[in-house]
């Protein structure tokens, strides 16, 4: 009897794992077919697919309701207004191609914003008064520069315009956005030299960086694009390509962590390429008789005492920024020019972010204004 039985459950639970391996098996093919899978992204299209959708609702914002928050962030604001924002911002981050940097921003001619060959237009343009002696500043960046999610006036650029006679900068001043998405230091270098190479030379270059230098842990690392995986796969592509998918891929490719034994030495790779581009720039911008400030920027996955109560900002464990910036800071207080900012969100209290990564009209501010408190010195013997 008792025997009986035992062979019974045993049965049981045969027929219980073979049912468990052909739902198994019924998923993976439905996966395989709905999520493409190339070779060496998963070593299952189930896998694959459930990673996609933990890391969808692990860097999902507590608001998940953009239109809502750009309102929040603009106390005042009218709901047509954000609406026309977010879909102007979409329009603008489509890329184009364009010799030797790979991409750029497309333009647009927007109400609220507005590109035209690598520029976002900066409102005000100019400190005191439009003038065709006023002095020149380029600013380069990513898409935090650009201001994704911000309207042409609430952009870092468009901020220090309007700030520096307030700070008591008496010189008038125009500033140029060249803020690219995606885009960090290295990239920057080469649009810098191909402007310098067209005679658009400035009396001053600012480089505000550190977010893409360091999250885009897979290709800054080799001084490659952001987007460097989605272009080759377009080059190279033998059959249609699902574009939306490859640029998805690249993003995740590009943002992927190394095993925990290499991050700190990837870290430190990343780190010198930072400190190396910012050299090479010195030494081309040297020749063209024009002066550098390098910022390293606030970023939330470091020192960001409000994070876990922040409704938009990404929340995600970038542990290479704990390792980066500590060290950065510190060469910052040897290097002339190059200012450290990473420590502006220690104290914020408000609401600093637009959506997971960019910043709200008052944090760019707040981030314009330091800036000029930095350079004031530099700012009056131009």
């Amino acid at each position: 009897m008792t025997k009986t039985k035992s062979i019974s459950i045993s049965r049981r639970f045969s027929y219980l794992l073979l049912l468990v391996l052909i739902i198994f098996f019924l998923i993976e093919s439905i996966a395989s077919i709905s999520y493409y899978q190339k070779n060496g992204k998963s070593v299952s299209a189930t896998i694959a697919l459930i990673k996609k959708i933990q890391s969808r609702f692990a860097s999902r914002p507590a608001t998940s309701n953009i239109d809502s928050h750009q309102l929040l962030i603009r106390p005042g604001a009218h709901a047509q207004m954000a609406q026309t924002l977010i879909r102007e911002t979409k329009q603008a981050l489509s890329f184009e191609y364009t010799p030797w940097v790979m991409y750029k921003s497309a333009n647009i001619n927007g109400k609220y914003v507005n590109v035209s060959q690598f520029v976002r237009k900066s409102a005000p343009e100019f400190s005191i008064s439009n003038s065709d002696s006023a002095i020149t500043i380029y600013f380069f960046g990513g898409s935090t520069l650009f201001g994704v999610h911000a309207a042409d006036n609430e952009t870092i650029p468009s901020y220090f315009a309007a700030l520096c006679k307030e700070k008591g900068v008496q010189k008038n001043i125009r500033v140029v956005n060249y803020g690219v998405p995606t885009y960090f230091s290295y990239q920057e270098l080469m649009l810098f030299f191909q402007l310098l190479q067209q005679n658009k030379t400035p009396k001053l270059a600012v480089f505000f960086d550190g977010l893409n230098d360091f999250l885009s842990i897979n290709e800054a690392s080799q001084k490659h694009p952001m987007l460097n995986h989605y272009f080759q796969t377009i080059f190279n592509a033998a059959t249609p390509v699902n574009h939306a998918e490859e640029l998805e891929y690249s993003f995740q490719y590009s943002f992927r962590l190394p095993s925990k034994d290499s991050i700190t030495i990837m870290s430190r790779q990343l780190a010198s390429n930072y400190l190396k581009t910012q050299e090479q720039i010195r030494t081309i911008a040297k020749a063209y008789n024009v002066q550098t400030c390098f910022f390293l920027q606030p970023v939330p996955f470091y020192d960001y005492a409000g994070l876990e109560k922040d409704p938009v900002c990404d929340k995600n464990n970038r542990p290479q920024f704990q390792l980066i910036y500590p060290e950065l800071e510190k060469k910052s207080t040897t290097i002339s020019g190059f200012y450290f900012l990473g420590n502006l969100l220690k104290e914020e209290t408000g609401y600093p972010f637009a959506d997971a990564l960019h910043y709200s009209p008052s944090f760019s501010k707040k981030i314009a204004a330091a800036m000029i408190e930095q350079m004031l010195p530099m700012l009056q013997q131009l």
